[in-house]
């Protein structure tokens, strides 16, 4: 196992590499940790066909699921706010776990 300093999950042999590089591997992290806290709006549209495709419309009206009706509303807040992408920890609970389930799935 080699020894050294640990920063987010990398380790550095040398604890003399200067906080300039510390900095740098910071907030590289911080970024990609954000990146992947977001949601874009195909990929939000990727979880509602989805939850579509899961859960059709149904009934004569032809109403759409509570799963997609939850999506749908992130959605349109999204396209009224022209948001490109949105932080999964600004959406309500019930969108976040649908959004996190179909990762999931998309991961399997």
């Amino acid at each position: 196992m080699q020894k050294g300093i640990v920063y987010s999950h990398c380790i550095c042999p040398s604890a003399k590499l200067g906080s300039n590089f510390l900095h740098l591997l910071t907030a590289t992290a911080v970024r990609a940790y954000n990146e992947a806290m977001d949601i874009t709006l195909a990929d939000l549209e990727q979880a509602i066909n989805h939850w579509r495709h899961r859960r059709p419309s149904t009934g004569e009206e032809r109403a759409l699921s509570p799963e997609v009706n939850i999506l749908a509303k992130v959605y349109a807040l999204m396209i009224f706010h022209q948001q490109k992408s949105i932080a999964l920890e600004t959406i309500e609970p019930a969108a976040r776990q649908l959004i996190e389930a179909w990762q999931q799935q998309l991961a399997a």
